[in-house]
C-alpha cells in the first residue's frame, strides 16, 4: 500500500497563500487583485475570504483586504513559541536573585495531562529544591500544575478532576477531588498558586501563570524552596511570584484573559 502523504486539501492551500498576499504588504488588497494573483474564479475566493473574515483573519474595509486581528495573535503565537523560554531568562535569573530559591518554566505536556519543566535556574543555597528539564509532575498537586489547570476552560477542568487518579505523594498530597475543585478555583482568583509538602515533602512551590497575545495561559514560573525556609514569607512570595508572571507575560506580548469569575 502506498503510505506517501496526501497532498493538503486544496482549500487549505487557498487560505494560506491569501495569507501570505496579505502579509506582504499593508495597504490590502482588491478582489481582483486577490484573484488575479491566485488566478482562481472569483466565486471561489470570495467564499474563502468570507470565511477568513468571519473568523476575524481577514478584515474587508472600503473593498480592501488586509489581515485581522486572529491572524496577528497567530504570528505573535508562532514567534513566542520560537523565542521561548529563552526570553524569559534575564526575569528567572531575576527571580532566583530576589528569592534565592530555584526558578522554573514549566508548561502542560503533550496530552495535557501533567507539567513539565522546560527551563530552569538553581539556587545558589546548598540546600534547594532540585528538578530537571523535562522533569514532570502531576496537576492536581504541584502549583505549577495547578496554575496551568486552573486557566483551562471549565468543561476542560472539570474532566480532568474527574478522571484523574489523584495519588498521595505525600502525607500531605490532597486527593479529595471536592476540595482540588475548590482549590483550582481559589487559584484562578488569586492568580497564584502555593502547594506546601504536595508534591514532594518539605517542598512548597509558587506559581503564576504566563500568558500568550490571546489572553491564553501557555506556560508558569515557578519557585520552589525547603517549606522551613519560605513559611514565614509566603505572602510576600506570592506577590513575587505574580509580579514574575506578569512580567514574563508583558515580554511575551501576552494579555491577562479578561475576568469572567470561571474557575
Amino acid at each position: 500500500m502506498d503510505s506517501s502523504p496526501l497532498p493538503p486539501p486544496r482549500s487549505v492551500e487557498r487560505v494560506l497563500e491569501i495569507l501570505m498576499l496579505l502579509s506582504a504588504g499593508a495597504e490590502g488588497q482588491t478582489l481582483a487583485q486577490l484573484g488575479q494573483a491566485m488566478r482562481i474564479p472569483k466565486s471561489s475566493l470570495l467564499n474563502l475570504l468570507r470565511a477568513l473574515v468571519l473568523s476575524g483573519h481577514v478584515m474587508h474595509h472600503e473593498g480592501l483586504y488586509h489581515l485581522g486581528p486572529r491572524a496577528f495573535e497567530l504570528a505573535s503565537g508562532i514567534l513566542a513559541r520560537r523565542r521561548f523560554p529563552e526570553v524569559a531568562r534575564p526575569i528567572l535569573k531575576r527571580l532566583v536573585e530576589i528569592s534565592g530559591e530555584t526558578a522554573l518554566i514549566g508548561v502542560l505536556t503533550d496530552d495535557g495531562e501533567e507539567v513539565t519543566y522546560i527551563d530552569k535556574m538553581e539556587s545558589p543555597k546548598a540546600l534547594r529544591f532540585a528538578a530537571t528539564i523535562g522533569h514532570r509532575r502531576p496537576l492536581y498537586c504541584s502549583s505549577s500544575g495547578r496554575v496551568l489547570l486552573a486557566y483551562q476552560p471549565a468543561a476542560r477542568i472539570d474532566a480532568y478532576i474527574r478522571r484523574v487518579k489523584l495519588v498521595r505523594l505525600t502525607e500531605h498530597t490532597m486527593i479529595d477531588r471536592r476540595r482540588l475543585r475548590d482549590e483550582i478555583a481559589a487559584v484562578r482568583r488569586a492568580g497564584v498558586s502555593v502547594t506546601v509538602d504536595q508534591a514532594t515533602e518539605g517542598v512548597t512551590g509558587f506559581a503564576a501563570p504566563i500568558f500568550n497575545a490571546a489572553g491564553a495561559v501557555m506556560a508558569s514560573v515557578v519557585f520552589a524552596a525547603p517549606s522551613v525556609r519560605v513559611e514565614e514569607r509566603i505572602e510576600a512570595l506570592c506577590r513575587l511570584a505574580r509580579q514574575m508572571g506578569a512580567e514574563i507575560t508583558a515580554v511575551m506580548g501576552g494579555v491577562p484573559p479578561a475576568s469572567d469569575g470561571s474557575a
